[in-house]
């Protein structure tokens, strides 16, 4: 069996993670994979070859040109790739599309909302991380998705050598209390929330507090008023290359697959406050590491974790309970322990060899059934 697992663009970084675990996780199984990614910002795994468009070329077009033999499976991780991979079907090149929907957008532009449309309607089978997004698939566009969680990389998070002293001092903050936020600046990230969440909670986190958000950024509107609340609320925003004692909030930009072990060990809570997400991976990558996370009150949170137990979690886009629990998560020791152990026992439960070999039977019984 050949599979081709293709991230398009524009997509998110859950999506390329995603791509490159799984690919990782079947090639172990002896399935031949290959994992592409059109362009290369956000990608930052190895398990993905990154397909350079040519000046104004499409995605379709672009993967059209990458794929030179027949391949029985194409796998798409976003609305591009599966509208791309659909065209594939449609010439005979990819006998069978796959579609992981990680959530709806809801796309206000009718271009972008078609091809939601079409990677949830036409793909032969529609794959979601969550119960919660198989049932507003089913109901909103009378589809059956098969749920199949993501795996975690639980022992190269827990394993990672450095303490957490060794780690801030590797990423140049030193043991400077750190808030880690995933995903970039984003509305559905609930970067702004945030933000006026770190400085409410600045005095009472510790001295020399730092906000850090990893993950590809933007120019965009919403970008302009979040660096405008910043100014506002007396935050220094720097770049990566930016000295760290010149800055209380620091934009990472993407980070390499290989350093994120590094970067959840340097960190004090990973907050992810957002307005939507399909399963929350790299919530559950930091667990594994041993931080704790403070969660929007999401349905596709609570189906792997527990306020109070593995997690915080506080109402979505009310900074005042973030800042608290951002406090309470760095401050309060006991509590802090409990959604330590906890938080990694619920990480420990999920593998992505699970998630292969569900993926590869999810493949043979479309293939069987030609």
């Amino acid at each position: 069996m050949k599979v081709l697992v293709a991230c398009g663009w524009p997509r998110g970084v859950g999506a390329a993670v995603h791509a490159g675990r799984l690919s990782a996780a079947l090639r172990a199984r002896g399935i031949v994979v290959r994992g592409v990614a059109v362009g290369d910002q956000g990608v930052a795994d190895p398990e993905l070859q990154v397909l350079e468009p040519e000046s104004r070329e499409s995605v379709t077009e672009r993967l059209s040109r990458a794929v030179r033999e027949p391949v029985e499976i194409g796998h798409a991780e976003d609305p591009s790739a599966a509208v791309a991979l659909l065209a594939l079907r449609d010439e005979g090149r990819v006998t069978r599309v796959v579609s992981t929907v990680h959530h709806l957008e809801g796309h206000a532009e009718r271009e972008a909302e078609e091809r939601e449309r079409r990677a949830v309607q036409e793909s032969d089978v529609v794959v979601c991380a969550s119960r919660w997004w198989a049932d507003r698939i089913r109901s909103e566009f009378g589809v059956e998705a098969t749920v199949v969680p993501h795996g975690v990389e639980a022992a190269r998070f827990a394993g990672y050598g450095a303490d957490r002293a060794a780690a801030g001092q590797v990423m140049g903050w030193g043991q400077r209390p750190v808030v880690l936020t995933l995903g970039g600046v984003q509305q559905r990230k609930g970067s702004r929330t945030l933000l006026e969440a770190f400085a409410r909670a600045r005095s009472r986190l510790g001295r020399g507090s730092l906000l850090v958000v990893a993950g590809p950024t933007e120019a965009s509107e919403f970008r302009t008023a979040w660096l405008e609340d910043a100014e506002r609320l007396g935050l220094a925003v720097g770049d990566a290359d930016a000295p760290r004692d010149a800055c209380d909030v620091i934009e990472l930009g993407p980070v390499d697959a290989e350093r994120m072990p590094l970067l959840y060990r340097a960190t004090d809570v990973v907050a992810t406050p957002s307005t939507r997400e399909g399963f929350g991976l790299g919530a559950l990558e930091a667990a594994a590491a041993g931080v704790p996370n403070v969660l929007s009150d999401l349905p596709a949170f609570r189906e792997h974790h527990v306020d109070e137990q593995s997690c915080l979690m506080v109402p979505v886009g009310d900074s005042g309970p973030l800042a608290i629990a951002l406090v309470r998560a760095i401050r309060e020791a006991p509590l802090r322990e409990r959604l330590v152990e906890e938080g990694r026992r619920v990480a420990m439960s999920l593998s992505w060899d699970v998630s292969a070999r569900s993926h590869e039977s999810i493949y043979r019984d479309l293939l069987t059934g030609i």
